[in-house]
This record gives C-alpha cells, structure tokens and sequence, in this order.
C-alpha cells in the first residue's frame, strides 16, 4: 500500500492492481536538505486521445492530497528550557511554561492536521483546549528557533 521514492525518481501506479472505485495510495520519502518538495501529477493519454479531452475509460482524478510533515523533534529538545505542558490529561486548558519566552505554538491532531496556532511570546502560557475533540494531539513549541513536540491527552 505504500511506497518509498527518493527526489527525483518517478513512480507509475499500475491500473491492473486497483479497481475503478477510490483508492489510497500512501508514498514515504525524505526532503531534501532544502525542505523543498516538489509534486508533478502527470496522467499518461493514449496516443489517439484529442489533447483536453477526457476519456472516461482512461481517466484517473486525484480527490485529496496531503503532505504530512514527520518530525524527530522531541520534549528532549526543549528540556535545556525546562519546558512543560500540564495537566496531562487536560480537560478545559493546558499550561505550557519554559524558563524562556515560548515564541509559537501549533497543536496537530493524530492524522497531520493543524488544529490551533498561537504566539505566546511568554514563558507562561494557558491554553484554551475546551473546542479540541476527545483524543490524542501533537503539540509543536518553538524556544529560540529550537522546536520541540510533546504528546498530549485532550479528555
């Protein structure tokens, strides 16, 4: 179901091995040094097909499409600023404090999803998580340029 393909190696999905129906189809790679990812679709046509014509027996169509950004960063990155996120479980709030400014704040959902994104510019910091659903969620925090991610619990 997925596939790994370095920066510039195409890949081909082979029509024989999926239905007609919707299918996912799952790639893993690394980004360059950069951080610069480039995406082309290109859907092959059959040579005797009118350029801007759709054949619906050869189509393909790309519903959703998403690039997920996994990170080694850790709480261990922000330990030299005692940075802490509690309570853990949090029902209504959750406190963020480090010994230095927290400078941003993002908090993902389990899927990749952005959910809430904040600059606290402070060292203390009580977040409003009343409106997140029930579930697990990725919390990124940046201190001086160093990132650093905590799990949390929302009840």
């Amino acid at each position: 179901n997925g596939t790994n393909f370095s920066p510039g190696i195409s890949f081909y999905i082979d029509p024989t091995k999926y239905d007609t129906g919707w299918n996912e189809i799952k790639f893993s790679f690394t980004a360059p040094q950069t951080n610069l990812v480039l995406f082309a679709y290109k859907k092959d046509r059959k040579a005797n097909d009118t350029p801007g014509t759709i054949n619906r027996n050869n189509a393909a169509r790309m519903d959703d499409f998403s690039i997920i950004e996994s990170t080694t960063a850790s709480v261990e990155d922000l330990k030299k600023f005692n940075f802490s996120a509690y309570p853990n479980p949090a029902l209504n709030n959750l406190t963020i404090s480090a010994s230095k400014n927290i400078e941003n704040v993002e908090i993902f959902n389990l899927i990749g999803q952005k959910v809430m994104s904040l600059s606290p510019n402070s060292d203390n910091k009580t977040i409003d998580v009343s409106n997140l659903n029930t579930g697990v969620y990725i919390l990124k925090a940046t201190i001086e340029g160093i990132k650093g991610s905590y799990k949390f619990v929302k009840q």
